[in-house]
């Protein structure tokens, strides 16, 4: 019982650390996280600049990052990096992609 306490404390410092450093990772209070996705990036439109929330985004390699369509003006996008790491397929308003990052590297979508 004790090993489990220990456990549940690392882990709540960990979150709480986690929330602070809200300086590495930006992410809405709305952001809603699929069951398998380590990450949600909303597709704004360019309307609502920079156009996706967050803007910015870390994640380890392994893990997936969910592009989710909110665009009010309800158009389709696809998605290409400027490197052409990865390109999504046309992604309709309401819909939304995962992609699971294999490599390291930064990956940077217009």
């Amino acid at each position: 019982m004790k090993r489990l306490n220990c456990l549940y404390s690392i882990s709540f410092i960990a979150l709480l650390l986690f929330c602070i450093s809200g300086f590495f990772i930006s992410i809405p209070e709305h952001t809603v996280f699929a069951a398998d996705t380590s990450a949600l990036i909303e597709i704004t439109g360019s309307a609502n600049p920079p156009g996706f929330l967050p803007a910015l985004l870390t994640v380890h390699v392994g893990e997936s990052v969910t592009f989710l369509n909110v665009d009010p003006s309800s158009v389709s996008h696809t998605l290409t990096t400027t490197d052409n790491s990865f390109t999504s397929p046309s992604i309709a308003a309401g819909k939304e992609w995962t992609v699971v990052f294999k490599e390291v590297g930064s990956h940077e979508y217009p």
